[in-house]
């Protein structure tokens, strides 16, 4: 298949630009693959105190232990 020089030009722009940019991508993914596992981890952390800290009143509340402790 002939390939003209615009064609050439074209696909040598395409692959010069978008190596470097998926290589930088890359390494951008995995550096902040800690980053990103930490803040999954705290959010988490903050959510089940949270919850438990509003399950733990809600249930207090059903059973009415707040009335029988005044």
């Amino acid at each position: 298949m002939m390939w003209s020089l615009k064609c050439k030009i074209a696909l040598n722009l395409s692959v010069a630009f978008s190596l470097p940019f998926g290589i930088v991508m890359t390494i951008i993914y995995v550096s902040f693959n800690s980053f990103r596992r930490e803040e999954f981890k705290d959010r988490f952390v903050k959510r089940l105190i949270h919850n438990q800290f509003h399950f733990s009143i809600g249930w207090i509340q059903r059973m009415n232990i707040v009335n029988l402790l005044m």
